[in-house]
């Protein structure tokens, strides 16, 4: 699973977070980017913002730490989407 998160452009703390979970290749950035276009919200997409933060694709994540490491990734870099 992976996910995409979209989030509402605001400067509030009162803001609306919509998380797309689901398997790689079932279109979430897809949705997930038309969604946030249509409801006015910013687009994040987390596998993008990991590779982006760790310097690597996720491919390349996989393939030189493990899942279970690119797991824990996605567990940090999300708790920092929701804070």
């Amino acid at each position: 699973f992976s996910f995409v998160t979209i989030r509402r452009k605001s400067s509030t703390f009162d803001c609306m977070i919509v998380a797309l979970i689901g398997l790689m290749g079932s279109g979430k950035t897809t949705v997930g980017s038309i969604l946030a276009q249509r409801m006015g919200y910013e687009f994040l997409d987390l596998d993008q913002i990991i590779a982006e933060g760790e310097g690597y694709s996720v491919a390349d994540i996989f393939a030189l730490k493990s899942e279970v490491y690119f797991r824990r990734l996605e567990r940090f870099y999300l708790q920092g989407i929701f804070t």
